[in-house]
């Protein structure tokens, strides 16, 4: 969000630019800004509230009174990278020399910028709802589609590896459902309004809602009706029997469907190639899979003893399994 409003408001100082941010202190830039030293101040409005206000009205006065809270955000320019060096790539054999790890990283960062900007990012992972929607899996998680990507070097050149991933989130429900989900416990609470949690109870309330963001006014305290839990939480806890069985599902699918997923990734709103980032950079990204070119080996033969005869085992040609019914396996003695 401040790397946003930085570049909205200085760009004319940024060079006319849009640079790629990595999410900690290192901005990249195609080309060379103005000064090797800049300071700006951004300022961004927070919510604010009041605690007298009834929660309805509550939601009109945020919209209406904003507080600006000010950054101060200092550039400086710490290396250059030479393109030229990609030239490495291009040697073969024993002279081949790897990428500088430090070029490497600034490609990975650039081709990385426009699924941060849109997606959930899991590691080197990115999830979103706009890869098949959200499923229910039990308990208070869902099942979220994504892929992985990274850049590798190899001898014929930079490759972009992408392949499809599914995990947990916690649902993005109001408190009080989600324990009811969670919890056996709590699923009879519209009917017993009245009871008290025990204390062992307490305790397994504080256990499911650990390191949870739950959407709340500060600086009040809501009930937990009134709560919400803040979607985007990676599901940290163990999955159940139940929980793994319908991720594994929806991480199954067949070769061609994989290849149909990823294809939609690399041509879809989400992917690595989705943002300005490449022509900004100036940066070629195929978004066709790498062919490699194979051979179909022929299946060994397998002598077996067969009621006292040998005779000769090959697989069949569908699933290339060895059927040792009804087989026998003899010893050989010295």
């Amino acid at each position: 969000m401040i790397k946003e409003k930085l570049v909205e408001d200085n760009l004319a100082v940024l060079s006319g630019t849009f640079p790629a941010y990595d999410g900690r202190k290192n901005l990249y830039s195609p080309v060379e800004f103005q000064n090797d030293r800049l300071e700006f101040y951004i300022s961004l409005p927070i919510p604010t509230s009041k605690s007298s206000l009834p929660f309805g009205e509550l939601n009109d006065f945020q919209e209406k009174h904003q507080q600006l809270k000010l950054f101060r955000i200092n550039i400086k320019l710490v290396s250059k990278l030479d393109g030229k060096e990609l030239s490495y790539l291009s040697k073969e054999g024993d002279d081949w020399i790897p990428l500088p790890q430090d070029y490497l990283h600034a490609l990975d960062v650039v081709l990385r910028e426009s699924p941060m900007e849109k997606c959930i990012p899991v590691g080197r992972s990115f999830y979103s709802s706009l890869m098949g929607g959200t499923k229910e899996i039990g308990g208070g998680a869902v099942g979220l589609r994504g892929f992985f990507q990274s850049l590798r070097p190899t001898q014929q050149g930079l490759a972009l590896n992408v392949d499809f991933s599914v995990t947990a989130f916690h649902e993005s429900i109001g408190v009080i459902p989600y324990l009811q989900k969670r919890l056996k416990f709590f699923k009879d609470l519209p009917q017993n309004k009245t009871r008290s949690l025990i204390s062992e109870e307490r305790k397994e309330v504080e256990k499911a809602l650990k390191n949870i963001r739950i959407s709340r006014s500060k600086p009040c305290y809501l009930p937990m009706e009134l709560c919400m839990i803040c979607e985007g939480q990676k599901f940290l806890g163990k999955l159940s029997d139940d929980q793994t069985a319908r991720i594994l599902k929806m991480g199954c699918q067949r070769p061609k469907e994989r290849k149909t997923i990823i294809n939609e990734v690399m041509r879809g709103s989400v992917g690595p190639t989705s943002g300005n980032q490449s022509r900004e950079f100036k940066l070629h990204v195929s978004r066709e899979m790498t062919r490699l070119k194979g051979r179909i080996l022929q299946p060994p033969k397998l002598k077996l003893g067969d009621g006292g005869l040998v005779r000769d085992l090959t697989p069949s040609r569908h699933d290339r399994q060895w059927n040792l019914l009804d087989s026998h396996v003899l010893k050989e003695q010295e």
